[in-house]
């Protein structure tokens, strides 16, 4: 099983080139179908599968789901940074880039892409590795592109942007937007001090046009030293008071099997955090070769992360100050072996109702395929998702898969993105699973949609502007009409379908902030459960 890289900077070098290489109530349905919770949808691609190939060895690092539907996967590839857009059915998108495929180098660089983000404007944000071809260092590299697949010229003079840490090699794994649309990617350097070997945890913020932004940390850079032997950061997270979270891994001796879950957070200003932890530092003992990979603040005070504990999936959840919230799993933290063989964990998504979805690999079949394991908001494996709250998926011809990230659409559908090693090359590989929504009502003129579940209650409402709650409401059932109701603490939902004449509404009220939301829909037939394009 691949884990973070704490090593030194040749052996980077080396594996841097080498690894960023639902219920029917009539006999006729009068609303849009979808596959059951888990299963793979065969509206996507082949059998809910798709494979895009590029130059080299390639795979999805990162994926974001735009407003309308289409989905943007990025990665490295033999030529620079890989990008691929996809149609809501797994077609490339042709309107994007050549034929749905953009790649992307710099002057002196060779890029390999780890993850995306995508800004309020549209434009989306690549970060990974540019390594320098004449000395072979390694820095932080981030290239911006406008709606089409085109480089933003706006964005760094020509469209990307190179951070030299000062060190052998600085790499970013993840990157993130602020509200003022400012980036942060985050990652490690190389040790530039001499208590030991190893990385260091490493971040830069850049300002909207590309620029570092020097009001964080020393001239736009952080470098943290974590742990006497190294660490590097995997996951971030952006809090709406522009604090960031990261998730990655430490180790705290000479030997490999002592690497810890650690978690630090900091302020905006690029300073650990002293309220979380130990002076903005976490660290979970979930026992040896332990690593967190991905890291969400799906509620208020609440902090979840998700990675690997020996060959198990491992997940834990937290307090605002980092505190293990005894409540959830044993004693804050959660364990999972998949199928009886070496599983391990790379990326996390927590869908609006509060359930947690792991994506990662899991040897089963004699191979590793993707793995996908999903549970309840208590931290116990979700029985209504795939089998038994897991899900393993090979690719044809594959001789092994691994997820390496998930995004959720707007219709509930899970997407999942990673790397299908083929018989001569590694490719991008991306499935679709089911959400078990069978019931859409949509807004008539603004788009706002609401999705449930016929037979457990659970909904997902969308106003296509920011917003989406979802949760467990009573149904009750009379004639042609089915009724949706929540009361809680927080919002007070009602729906209504009438399946004899195909309408549908419903009102959403949310008390903090106070708003109210309706929907009017005189035909369910025509909705298309997405929102709308923008203009």
């Amino acid at each position: 099983m691949t884990r973070l890289i704490l090593t030194d900077s040749g052996r980077a070098r080396r594996l841097a080139l080498a690894l960023i290489v639902g219920l029917f109530i009539s006999s006729t349905p009068l609303w849009r179908a979808h596959a059951a919770d888990g299963d793979l949808d065969p509206t996507f691609g082949v059998g809910g599968r798709v494979t895009t190939s590029f130059p080299g060895n390639g795979g999805v690092l990162g994926l974001v789901i735009q407003p309308d539907g289409k989905i943007v996967a990025a990665g490295p590839s033999g030529v620079g940074f890989a990008l691929a857009r996809y149609e809501a059915n797994g077609n490339l998108d042709s309107t994007f880039g050549s034929a749905g495929k953009v790649t992307t180098d710099s002057p002196g660089f060779l890029f390999f892409a780890t993850s995306i983000a995508r800004q309020s404007n549209g434009k989306l944000v690549v970060a990974g590795s540019a390594i320098n071809v004449n000395s072979g260092g390694l820095n932080f590299g981030l290239a911006r592109y406008n709606s089409n697949g085109s480089l933003d010229t706006t964005f760094g003079g020509a469209g990307t942007v190179t951070t030299d840490f000062g060190v052998g090699f600085a790499q970013p794994n993840a990157v993130g937007i602020q509200t003022d649309n400012k980036i942060v990617a985050a990652g490690y350097v190389s040790r530039i001090n001499d208590d030991g070997t190893g990385q260091d945890f490493a971040l830069a913020r850049y300002n909207p046009d590309g620029s570092p932004d020097i009001t964080f940390g020393v001239s736009g850079k952080v470098i943290t030293n974590v742990a006497a032997f190294g660490e590097g950061i995997a996951g971030l997270a952006i809090q709406p008071d522009n604090s960031v979270l990261v998730a990655g891994v430490a180790r705290f001796t000479s030997a490999a099997s002592s690497s810890t879950f650690t978690l630090a957070r900091y302020l905006e200003s690029g300073v650990l955090d002293s309220s979380f932890g130990t002076n903005g530092i976490v660290t979970t003992d979930f026992g040896p070769f332990s690593q967190a990979v991905a890291i969400g603040t799906p509620r208020p005070n609440t902090v979840i992360a998700a990675g690997s504990a020996g060959n198990d999936f491992a997940l834990a959840q937290y307090d605002s100050f980092g505190h293990l919230d005894p409540s959830f799993g044993a004693g804050g933290k959660v364990t999972t072996d998949l199928f009886g063989g070496t599983d391990g964990a790379w990326s996390m998504v927590v869908r609006p109702n509060g359930k947690i979805v792991l994506g990662g690999t899991a040897f089963v079949d004699a191979t590793f395929a993707f793995a996908i394991a999903q549970y309840t908001s208590s931290g116990a494996l979700d029985t209504t998702f795939g089998n038994g709250g897991k899900v393993a998926t090979s690719f044809p011809g594959s001789r092994q898969d691994v997820v390496r990230s998930l995004a959720l659409q707007t219709d509930g559908r899970l997407v999942a993105g990673g790397i299908s090693t083929q018989a001569t090359s590694d490719v991008f590989a991306l499935a679709r699973y089911g959400s078990g929504f069978d019931i859409c009502i949509q807004d008539d003129s603004n788009g706002s949609f609401l999705l449930f579940n016929s037979t457990t209650g659970e909904y997902v409402f969308t106003n296509c502007r920011g917003v989406t709650l979802g949760g467990t409401g009573s149904l009750t059932k009379k004639g042609s009409l089915i009724t949706l109701q929540q009361n809680g603490p927080d919002r007070r939902l009602l729906a209504q379908i009438d399946r004899s004449v195909n309408r549908g509404s419903a009102s959403l009220q949310v008390f903090s902030p106070s708003s109210t939301f309706t929907i009017i829909d005189r035909n369910t037939l025509n909705d298309t459960c997405s929102c709308p394009t923008p203009p």
